[in-house]
């Protein structure tokens, strides 16, 4: 791309509404999924691992599945922000991975689309 067609870098608070996004979608996932498990299955769950790394686990497994075959997380599509490296092109899987986690290396930010 050159400079005038690109993308200008989104600010915090679109990444933020976002995340927040995305977090509700992983929760309001994670709960539906519990109510419908039998009550066996969830004694099973709950007792070697509090339910909230399950969350956190189903979060993380979000992002890379996103990030990986889309490109982008249901978050970031509907606020219309994007990550690309720091010369505008997309993302490498080595990137991606390290997105999923929130590690943002060699010059990969968000920006607006």
């Amino acid at each position: 791309m050159d400079k005038t067609t690109e993308s200008s870098e989104a600010n915090l608070f679109l990444r933020n509404v976002a995340g927040i996004i995305d977090a509700a979608i992983v929760i309001l996932i994670f709960l539906t999924v519990i109510n419908f498990l039998p009550d066996r299955i969830i004694t099973m769950i709950q007792s070697p691992i509090r339910p909230e790394l399950y969350v956190l686990m189903f979060f993380v497994l979000y992002r890379f599945v996103s990030l990986v075959y889309f490109n982008e997380t249901i978050g970031m599509k509907l606020i219309r922000i994007k990550l690309l490296s720091h010369d505008f092109k997309p993302l490498s899987f080595k990137e991606k991975v390290f997105a999923t986690f929130f590690i943002l290396f060699r010059g990969v930010d968000y920006y607006k689309k």
